[in-house]
């Protein structure tokens, strides 16, 4: 019975981990950019277009376009989902996952800021 119960338990996290890397395959839209001070910058200012996507594969390779310019790269959570590490070549830049579901993500970085997408269809 007691190794039922663990065989069980093990499966649940198991599929909630992958349900959560699920949500992240696909494109996102940045919508909201907040500086470490609390500060939020105009995404066009910083970014010299408001085109900002994320492009997140199943297979964990990663692009970023940022306007008509791409960088791939590769991708990967925590098992434990609170980390999303991303790595474009010039070593990895890890964030805090505030918040992910199928629609929504919120990551930050002590350095870079708070920095909020939405799927895109």
């Amino acid at each position: 019975m007691k190794n039922l119960m663990i065989i069980i338990c093990s499966l649940f996290l198991y599929s909630a981990h992958a349900q959560t890397e699920q949500d992240m395959v696909g494109t996102w839209k940045l919508v909201k950019f907040t500086k470490p001070n609390g500060k939020e910058k105009s995404i066009k200012k910083e970014f010299g277009t408001a085109e900002v996507y994320q492009v997140f594969e199943e297979n964990h390779d990663f692009t970023s376009k940022i306007g008509n310019e791409t960088y791939p790269g590769t991708w990967k959570l925590t098992k434990d989902n609170k980390e999303l590490q991303i790595d474009s070549g010039s070593g990895p830049l890890k964030f805090k996952v505030e918040h992910l579901d199928s629609e929504k993500r919120i990551i930050s970085n002590g350095m870079l800021g708070t920095l909020e997408y939405m799927k895109t269809q």
